[in-house]
């Protein structure tokens, strides 16, 4: 019997244990949302043209605007005038046709 009482004991201080073990996860993870909006919204923010030649600048990196020579046309449907464009930083591009 008194195993019985002592395992009760046990029983129900873990569960308070793991009850408050819970919460604290909970908060946790309630604090983790929060960061991951506030981020969100920061990275929706330094996305903008304005932010980004704002960074040029202050950086002096010397970027322009493309030039018309630079300017690729991407097709939706396939056609037999395609090439692959390799952009000038190295991305490669997607097929695409180049409009004079």
């Amino acid at each position: 019997m008194l195993g019985g009482v002592l395992q009760l004991v046990y029983l129900k201080n873990k569960s308070m244990t793991l009850g408050r073990e819970i919460a604290r996860l909970e908060q946790q993870l309630a604090a983790i949302h929060q960061d991951n909006e506030r981020l969100r919204k920061q990275i929706l923010v330094l996305q903008t043209p304005a932010v980004i030649e704002s960074r040029v600048r202050e950086l002096k990196l010397g970027l322009l605007p493309p030039g018309p020579w630079q300017e690729v046309y991407v097709l939706s449907e396939p056609g037999p005038e395609e090439i692959e464009v390799i952009q000038p930083h190295g991305f490669v591009g997607q097929t695409a046709t180049i409009v004079p």
